[in-house]
């Protein structure tokens, strides 16, 4: 019956190609799977609470909002084995370590290469296991390595844990460290005292990255960076926000559609610039759309009863509608070829020097 289903899927998603753009095709294609994944999820009850913490952490001012504990409390909803105070605890006493090697009055750039050292340099105070980024899973698909908790653990991480880390301890020791994004990637943005602003790549070691560095490794329309959806620094309650795009890729992958809908609506409540929202609003409603009415009736034809039709038509002008707001902030769809130059550039880290 899985395999039924998941093929009656497929087929329903071929039509969606012709009629919808192929970029929010593409997002419907990459979760048909989940219709035959055996993965446990949570009860229903669970998505109304995990939308009710969520919004009342968000709700909060930025300076009462803290990220490490957003963070973790926010991925227990994907792995409830995760020990939200014993995880806050380990970074506090990360923080107090970091702390104990700077000179009095140590100035913001100091901070950062005495943080930058810890994570990253093999040393004593790292017991010799630095923080690096997982060559195996350059595009992220494992969501588990997403996970604060599992990088802790595990010390191998992506442009998701990696760069939340770097915020969440540089915070504790009094820098100006947020997350900015640019497509498909999380970078550090810090704020020296003077007011200048850097890039900092947690993925490679914790480096400087220049502007037009960043802009020739990651395209991006000149509206993009008008509008400021790529490259400026985040306040923490946007920081916030761009971290649940975990739980909505959990959600995502599981087919939950109204609880991803629900929190991706929040989301832009908080935050309206927030493309990937618009992108999970649009992927979602197209599920709606296509797998609760097409797998039905075939397709949106007088067999459908008027009711259903008009919801039909309804949802899929939310798709277009959702879409196009994200492109009017200048967001476009990934190259395919700008994915395989950085496969390439994986492929060669990995060579043996």
């Amino acid at each position: 019956m899985a395999c039924a289903r998941l093929a009656r899927v497929y087929s329903v998603c071929g039509k969606i190609m012709k009629i919808l753009s192929p970029c929010i095709a593409a997002l419907l294609l990459s979760c048909a799977a989940a219709f035959a994944q055996d993965a446990p999820l949570p009860k229903p009850v669970a998505f109304t609470a995990h939308l009710q913490s969520i919004t009342a952490a968000l709700e909060k001012p930025d300076e009462e909002l803290d990220l490490g504990e957003f963070i973790l409390t926010l991925q227990r909803m994907i792995d409830p084995s995760i020990d939200v105070p014993g995880n806050l605890k380990r970074l506090d006493r990360m923080a107090t370590e970091i702390n104990a090697t700077l000179p009095l009055m140590a100035n913001s750039r100091v901070k950062v290469e005495a943080l930058r050292k810890y994570l990253y340099m093999a040393g004593p105070w790292n017991d010799n296991r630095p923080f690096r980024y997982d060559l195996e899973d350059p595009l992220g698909k494992n969501l588990r390595n997403k996970l604060l908790s599992s990088y802790l653990d595990s010390r191998k991480g992506n442009c998701v844990s990696m760069p939340s880390l770097f915020v969440v301890l540089g915070q504790r020791i009094g820098l100006d460290v947020t997350l900015a994004t640019v497509p498909r990637h999380i970078f550090v943005k810090y704020r020296d005292e003077g007011g200048q602003l850097y890039n900092i790549e947690a993925t490679s070691g914790g480096g400087f990255a220049r502007d037009v560095w960043m802009r020739q490794l990651y395209v991006m329309t000149d509206l993009s960076l008008r509008t400021g959806i790529y490259m400026r620094p985040l306040s923490k309650k946007e920081a916030a926000v761009e971290m649940v795009d975990t739980l909505l890729e959990f959600y995502a992958a599981n087919g939950v559609l109204q609880p991803r809908v629900d929190l991706a609506l929040l989301l832009l409540a908080h935050a309206p610039k927030h493309v990937n929202g618009m992108l999970h609003l649009a992927a979602a409603y197209g599920w709606m759309a296509e797998v609760s009415y097409m797998l039905d009736y075939n397709s949106p034809d007088p067999r459908m009863p008027l009711k259903e039709r008009l919801k039909y038509r309804e949802l899929s002008r939310q798709v277009m509608e959702w879409e196009q707001r994200a492109r009017a902030l200048g967001w476009r769809p990934m190259d395919p070829e700008a994915e395989s130059t950085y496969l390439r550039r994986v492929d060669d880290a990995k060579k043996p020097l």
